[in-house]
Order: structure tokens, then C-alpha cells, then sequence
């Protein structure tokens, strides 16, 4: 017999006995449930041949030799069977995860008679999770022994779905064509748009969305030559469908050409067609260009008042142009022109008129924001308004010059680089010792900050290239030493002298309740200017630890990993040392617990801060895991505030005790959505209103918190806050009160006399 047939036969016989040890270790999980191999052995013949079937993986079994079998060795496998809960039937393309105690996850997908197989695990105990499309999602746990399979079956429960026709509000007739989006509300509106259901409608206008239950809901519908339209609603229980009619309103459209200042149109210019209702502050991208720069802008409100404006790579935004929608399925022509491009076009020079390349310039210019360039050849296209040009080559600075750019002006300016001066000196301590490493900064009112100029190993310093007048000198140098400023230093001028102070000191013998060493503390304060400052020092053997004291910070916590800090509340003079009591640092009291909603869920993505009200500089932030669990430590007994809020609810506010030996169990409170439309006197959406909402729970001074949106092109904003009494704010308009509903939304609607 030919070699390959040998090896043919030996793989059969090798197969054969694979399947055999498969069906003599199998460990059955919960001892019910339909055999998953079953369709399988009960599949119709044709001709007299088994029918086709997709290939299954088969759970890996050990035979006995842990060189050759290297899925088992010690490991083990989950082989689950997804199916209906009404009909028994199996369910394909089911997503399964494994997550081990450990955090680690396998990922498998059901065949298509619903089996699916998450092998080669390290850990037999974890949760697995199941889920499908039009069905809810299930978890099960399990714990499976090493190298054995355990087996189970997932049943899951049809989704409840909603039913959406849409419709015209005119003529009652189906819009065909339309799409519809649902999304839970306890997203925003800006979320929602990149998550949540999509679906076209039919032929009838209908379309079915299966949707999370007893979720409150957001429907969007949209279609070409209509206003979109949005309604909230509550889902239902399991398989349950709610119906719900969405009329949209015909719409007029406004289109036209983009040109430039000429008149002409452009070509391959970036163009941006913006739109905005007239009484709304913000712009949004409401209209499309195609490839011939002609822009559309659909569903408007017939007889709505808008604005329109374009931006162009090169050239000047145009100005507002201030538009009419036409009446209900008609369509204005409209041509936009961009305006000429403000442009700055900077030369430089030196003294003898030598002409500096672009390249060799960094050209700041200022309108409001600082811009800090190298060239575009020296020429820009800005904004109009005031601005203010300066140069600098080589180190050197020119004089600056200010103006006002009206749109479509080129300004071009010729400034002549001075030579400049050098200014130089030295830096040493108190007791004439040279500083090496000092950085020394150099400022004027007339040009960008100079520096750092570093010391050397002599404490001197030059700064070269500076245009002569008073300058303001500050140096710094560390934590050892205090930074030293001189205010209008004459330049050209006599060499500067600049003397360091050292910083105080302070001396503390450092202790831990427990015995253990100490090894290396951290300093932490807030300085004068509100910026966070910290320090690390180690102690000596004997717990021992002399360290700087910065005089702008008189109240430092002492951290030390595993301690709870301790503050020092002490102020020590420049260049003395002051001797401290002993600190003794007590064990930290950690909390540990678990955020859960009333359901039993971990809110999704949720970031927990920690706020001791005694001590205001212990304040520590932690996300919580997957299952909701957090850990705070560095904490000293007392009361702590903690302060939670998730990606999708609002803030949420508990006080608790350090040092308990239990866990605590700190539970989301039910949350609402508020759904804020804004709306023009001619019924057309106000998009970029502030929208602003306070609880009434959240008045207080220690749990002081506010929801905000911005209203988006329907004039609709969401707010999600916790059940019960809020009051709402409105750009122009005067504030609403309202009973946010448990779990469910509410509409207020705003507009404008």
C-alpha cells in the first residue's frame, strides 16, 4: 500500500477513537435538555447519502498522553446548546463569552445547530455569558473540573421588540424608504447616533426592532423630503411588541451652488456648508455637498427662517445668508459665496537688509489664541479681526506689530530682526555657592517669553538675541532652592546677580503602627496658585527623613503605601531647619464594595470618587471592575463621601464609615431621562440651546451637581437624572419645574413667543 494511504486509514482510525472518548467522558451539567447531537443523527437522507452539514468543533478529551493532547494537560472545556425558550429550537451565530474569577474571557460563536464549545480554559469557575440576536440576554455559572467538558443548555427569551409605521402626516400614506433608529435614552442624543438599532421600513412603512426590556427608549425617523421626527417610549416585558405611529411632517429644501469671490464655482476647495435655525447660537453640518460643490440641505421646516454659511480650504467663511425655507415639497435655489482670504504675509530682515528665509523663521501670531508656527513660506490664511505679529530668528526677536485684518485684506509686513543684546549673570545660594542646573527665563511686554537659559557648573548663564528694554527674570531650581524673580532688569545692563534661598527643611522621625519599615514617603500639598505639587524622599534606616519644604505650601499629606496619610500643618522659614514630633503612621482602612443597580447590574463604566469631609486632601478616584466592584485605600477612619456616576446616569451620592470588615453594597438609584425640545416661534427645532437640569436632592452644598446638554438639529436635548422633583434651565427662557418618572422619560417642550 501506497504511504499515503497508510496515513489515510491511521487518521481515520485516529478520529474514530477521539469520538469514542469524547461520548465515555462527557459530564452532564445539568442533567436535562434535548441532546445536541440529535438534529444531527436525525437529519433527512437524499439519494442515500447524509445530507451536508457544517463541521463542528469536538471538545477536547484526554487520551492519555499529555504530549500529544496539549488542549487538556490540566485545562478544561464549556460546551453549551442555545436555544428558544418557547420553541426548543437552536439558535446559530449565538455569541458566548467565558470570564474566569482571574478577568480572563473566551469567545466562541454557535454553530448552526446552536452548539458552542469554549475550550483549552485555565479556570473552570467563572460566569458565561449568551447572547443573540431578537433574544435577551442569559448568564449561567459553572464550574467544570480539569480535563473534563462540561455540558449545558442556555434557553433564551425573545426579545421584546417595537413596531414602528411610519407615515405621512399629510396624505396617511406609508413613507417608503425611511429609516428608523432606537436607542435607549440613557444615552445622549450625540451617543445614541452611533449606537443602538438601525432598520429600513418596508414596503407598508413598518419595521419591527427587537429592543432591551423595560428600557425607556428614543424612536428616530428620518426620510428624504420630510422632517425628521422623535417620540420616547417604554419597552415591555419579554416578547412583547409595543406599536407606535411616527408621522413625519414634508418638508421643503434649500440647494445651490458654493462659489468663490468671482462668482465662479470652485473645485476641490474642502467645502463645508453649515445651517443653523435663526434663532439658534450654534451651527452644525446640515447640509451635503456633492463632487460638483453643490450642496442640499433637506427636511427643513416649509416656511422656517435659516441661516447659511461655507467654509472653503483658502478662502474666507462666508457670511451669514439669511434664508426662508419655501413651502412643503419644493425646493430654493441658493447660491453661496465664500468670501477673499485674509491673509498675513510676514518678511524679515536683519539690520544690513539681508533677507531671512522662511524656513529660518518662527512667526508667532496672537488673536485671542496663541499660534506658535515655523512658515508657510511666511504667509497664512486667518480669520479677520486683530492680531498681533512677532518673529523670531535664530534667538532673535522682532518688534511686534498689531492690526486690524478686515476679510479678504493681505496684509503684508517687512519687520527687521534686530541684532540684539546679551544679557548675562550668574546664580548662586545664599552662602555664594554657584546654583549649576538653574533654569533662568527671560519675559517683556512686547515679546514671547525667552528661555530657559540653563547655568553651568560656574552658575553662569547668557541670553542672547534680546531686543534691548526692562526685562522680568525668574529662576528656578528644584525643590532645593525657593525661585528668585527680578522685576524690570535693565537690558543692556551690568551682569545680574541672582541669589537662591534655600528652602526650609523639616526633620520627622516617621513610625508605622504595624513595625514595618518605612523605605520612601511621598509629600503631597497645593501650592499658592492651586497647582498640585508632590515629592518623593526616602528615609534612613531608622525611619529618618529630612526633606525641603516649599514656603508656598504650608499643609502637606505624608503618604507612605499601605499607611493611612497623615497632614503636617506647619510653616517653616527659608533656610532653617525645624525639628517635628514623631509621626506615627496608622494602617490604612480600606473600603471595598460593589455598585449594582436595583436589578443586581454593575452600571456600565462607572467612576467612583472617594472624599474624606474631615480632610478634604484625602480624595482618591477608582473605576469600578465589570461586575461593579471598587477598592479605595490610603484612608484614615471616619466618615468618607462617595460620589459615582456611570456613562449612562447621573451622579450619585453615599456617605459611609472606613475600617468595616464587610463589603459594602451600594445601590444606583432609578433613574429618569428628560427629553427638552426646543422650538422656534415658526416651529422650526433651535439647535445649540444650553439646556441646564438640578435635582432637587442635588441643592445641597455636599452633593452639589448638574446635568447639561446642548440641543441638537431637532432642538432636542437629554438629561438623565435621578427620579423625583428638577428644575430645568433654558437659554431665553424662563426655568420649568418637573417630576423626572422612575425609569421612563418626560417632554418638556420650550418655544419662543
Amino acid at each position: 500500500m501506497a504511504e499515503p494511504g497508510r496515513r489515510s486509514i491511521i487518521a481515520g482510525i485516529a478520529a474514530c477513537a477521539l469520538a469514542a472518548a469524547v461520548l465515555a467522558t462527557r459530564v452532564v451539567f445539568d442533567g436535562t435538555g434535548p441532546d445536541p447531537d440529535a438534529p444531527r443523527r436525525n437529519a433527512p437522507r437524499t439519494g442515500g447519502l447524509p445530507r451536508a452539514e457544517p463541521r463542528r468543533a469536538t471538545p477536547p478529551v484526554p487520551r492519555g498522553d499529555a504530549d500529544e493532547d496539549l488542549l487538556f494537560n490540566g485545562r478544561c472545556a464549556v460546551r453549551l446548546r442555545v436555544t428558544g425558550a418557547e420553541t426548543g429550537d437552536p439558535v446559530a451565530n449565538a455569541r458566548v463569552s467565558f470570564r474566569d474569577a482571574d478577568g480572563a474571557v473566551t469567545t466562541a460563536t454557535a454553530d448552526a445547530y446552536g452548539v458552542a464549545i469554549l475550550d483549552c480554559l485555565d479556570r473552570g469557575e467563572g460566569r458565561v455569558a449568551v447572547s443573540a440576536h431578537r433574544f435577551e440576554h442569559a448568564e449561567l455559572d459553572v464550574v467544570a473540573a480539569p480535563d473534563r467538558v462540561v455540558e449545558a443548555t442556555v434557553k433564551l427569551e425573545r426579545a421584546p421588540a417595537v413596531a414602528v409605521r411610519v407615515i405621512d402626516a399629510v396624505t396617511g400614506a406609508p413613507v417608503v424608504g425611511a429609516s428608523v433608529h432606537v436607542a435607549s435614552a440613557h444615552r445622549r442624543l450625540d451617543e445614541s447616533s452611533r449606537s443602538g438599532n438601525f432598520a429600513g421600513v418596508d414596503e407598508t412603512g413598518l419595521v419591527t426592532i427587537p429592543v432591551p426590556r423595560n428600557e425607556p427608549l428614543i424612536i428616530h425617523a428620518e426620510a428624504s423630503g420630510f422632517i425628521s421626527a422623535m417620540e420616547a417610549l417604554r419597552s415591555g416585558g419579554a416578547r412583547s411588541v409595543t406599536k407606535i405611529d411616527l408621522r413625519l411632517a414634508p418638508a421643503s429644501r434649500i440647494e445651490g451652488r458654493v462659489l468663490g469671490p468671482d462668482g465662479r464655482p470652485l473645485n476641490d476647495a474642502g467645502i463645508d456648508v453649515w445651517v443653523r435655525s435663526a434663532s439658534a447660537s450654534q451651527w452644525s453640518a446640515g447640509a451635503s455637498v456633492d463632487d460638483g460643490n453643490r450642496y442640499r440641505a433637506d427636511g427643513l421646516v416649509p416656511g422656517g427662517a435659516y441661516e447659511f454659511s461655507a467654509s472653503a480650504d483658502g478662502f474666507t467663511d462666508a457670511a451669514p445668508l439669511r434664508l426662508v425655507a419655501p413651502p412643503a415639497r419644493t425646493a430654493l435655489r441658493a447660491d453661496i459665496r465664500v468670501r477673499a482670504p485674509t491673509r498675513i504675509v510676514v518678511h524679515a530682515v536683519d539690520e544690513d537688509g539681508t533677507t531671512f528665509s522662511p524656513d529660518d523663521l518662527s512667526i508667532h501670531i496672537k488673536s485671542g489664541r496663541l499660534f506658535d508656527v515655523s512658515s508657510h513660506n511666511g504667509e497664512f490664511t486667518v480669520a479677520p479681526g486683530r492680531w498681533n505679529v512677532a518673529v523670531r530668528v535664530k534667538g532673535r526677536t522682532a518688534a511686534a506689530a498689531v492690526r486690524d485684518v478686515a476679510p479678504g485684506e493681505r496684509w503684508e509686513l517687512m519687520l527687521t530682526v534686530p541684532r540684539g543684546v546679551t544679557l548675562a549673570g550668574a546664580v548662586t545660594s545664599s552662602s555664594g555657592v554657584p546654583v549649576h542646573g538653574a533654569s533662568v527665563y527671560v519675559e517683556s511686554e512686547d515679546a514671547p517669553p525667552a528661555g530657559p537659559f540653563p547655568t553651568d557648573a560656574s552658575g553662569r548663564f547668557e541670553a542672547a538675541g534680546l531686543r534691548p528694554g526692562p526685562k522680568r527674570i525668574e529662576v528656578h531650581s528644584g525643590a532645593e532652592f525657593l525661585p528668585a524673580v527680578l522685576e524690570s532688569a535693565p537690558c543692556p545692563g551690568p551682569e545680574l546677580r541672582v541669589t537662591l534661598r534655600r528652602a526650609g527643611r523639616v526633620s520627622v522621625q516617621v513610625a508605622r503602627t504595624d513595625g514595618l519599615p518605612i523605605g520612601s514617603l511621598e509629600f503631597k500639598g497645593v501650592c499658592d496658585e492651586g497647582l498640585p505639587r508632590s515629592w518623593k524622599w526616602a528615609a534612613d534606616s531608622g525611619g529618618r527623613v529630612v526633606a525641603p519644604w516649599p514656603s508656598d505650601i504650608s499643609r502637606w499629606l505624608v503618604c507612605v503605601r499601605g499607611c493611612a496619610p497623615a497632614v503636617l500643618d506647619v510653616s517653616v522659614p527659608p533656610e532653617t531647619t525645624l525639628d517635628l514630633p514623631p509621626l506615627v503612621l496608622e494602617p490604612e482602612r480600606p473600603i471595598r464594595g460593589r455598585i449594582r443597580t436595583r436589578d443586581g447590574h454593575a452600571p456600565h463604566g462607572i467612576l467612583i470618587e472617594a472624599t474624606m469631609p474631615s480632610d478634604p486632601e484625602l480624595f482618591d478616584a477608582v473605576e469600578a471592575d465589570a461586575d461593579g466592584c471598587f477598592r479605595f485605600g490610603g484612608l484614615r477612619a471616619g466618615t468618607v463621601v462617595l460620589e459615582a456616576r456611570p456613562d449612562s446616569g447621573p451622579k450619585a451620592v453615599w456617605e459611609v464609615m472606613t475600617g468595616g470588615v464587610a463589603p459594602i453594597d451600594l445601590v444606583y438609584p432609578e433613574t429618569g431621562v428628560v427629553i427638552v425640545r426646543v422650538t422656534a416661534s415658526d416651529g422650526a427645532p433651535v439647535s445649540g440651546a444650553s439646556v441646564t437640569g438640578i435635582h432637587a436632592a442635588w441643592r445641597s452644598v455636599t452633593v452639589c451637581a448638574r446635568e447639561e446638554d446642548t440641543t441638537d438639529s431637532l432642538g432636542a436635548a437629554l438629561l438623565r437624572m435621578p427620579a423625583g422633583p428638577a428644575t430645568l434651565w433654558v437659554d431665553g427662557f424662563e426655568s420649568a419645574d418637573v417630576d423626572v418618572p422612575e425609569n421612563d422619560t418626560v417632554t418638556v417642550r420650550f418655544t419662543h413667543d
